[in-house]
């Protein structure tokens, strides 16, 4: 039985995303630059924003059996959260979300404690277990994140034209920041991590899931089911 913790609000793996499809390529040195397409504001968490203001910061259930990391559709909202601030406040020119500088992934932290009972992690007993679980769903959605921006650079022009990809700025992101993403991209050193976790993903087989629910948070959600199937029988 997963034990499950009130939590408040509030990996770094060095590995790179995972290869973006690749479009066939056009002859895009007679192409010429897009006009800079209008965009949306960044997408909200509005069920997120809506519980905040009818009850405040919301605790989060935790797993605290095997893998020390949020769980349920609060932890998706967690999550969701986390991935709109990186989008639109980190830069993602690092290597891993542990060469961000402190006082960004601090700021993060403090953002996350105006939607979540962070309060309710830092005071548990087992506070460093907890809190390392929540550090690392927040690594992964720096690299995934990283990824999805990765894949709309390559999509949208990528390494062969590079004035189109530059052109094309994602919802949310300020032009800055993508721009700083794409010098990234170009880099030497990422370009060179970019082949190497390439072949070594070709050894490796997942699936898929979808969304951005962790696998102990489906489980938590799939035993829930279960729960509300045989009390009604």
């Amino acid at each position: 039985m997963t034990d499950v913790m009130g939590l408040g609000h509030g990996g770094d793996g060095a590995g790179d995303p995972p290869p973006p499809l690749r479009g066939q390529p056009g002859h895009h040195e007679s192409d010429p630059v897009p006009p800079r397409r209008k965009t949306r504001g960044p997408a909200k968490n509005e069920k997120l924003a809506k519980l905040v203001e009818k009850e405040g910061p919301l605790s989060v259930p935790f797993d605290r059996a095997i893998t020390y990391t949020s769980v349920g559709d609060r932890h998706d909202m967690l999550v969701r959260e986390v991935t709109k601030y990186i989008k639109n406040k980190i830069p993602l020119d690092k290597d891993t979300w542990s060469a961000v500088s402190e006082a960004e992934r601090n700021a993060l932290y403090e953002h996350l404690r105006q939607n979540f009972k962070l309060g309710e992690l830092e005071k548990d007993p087992e506070a460093l277990r907890l809190m390392d679980g929540l550090e690392k769903a927040i690594k992964k959605r720096y690299r995934d994140t990283k990824a999805n921006i990765k894949k709309l650079f390559m999509d949208n022009g990528g390494y062969d034209d590079v004035d189109r990809a530059r052109a094309y700025k994602p919802h949310g992101m300020e032009e800055g920041p993508w721009n700083k993403a794409i010098d990234y991209f170009l880099s030497d050193g990422h370009r060179r991590r970019s082949e190497v976790n390439k072949a070594n993903r070709q050894k490796q087989r997942y699936i898929n899931r979808g969304g951005s629910s962790s696998f102990s948070s489906y489980a938590y959600k799939q035993e829930l089911i279960v729960k509300t199937m045989l009390s009604d029988v």
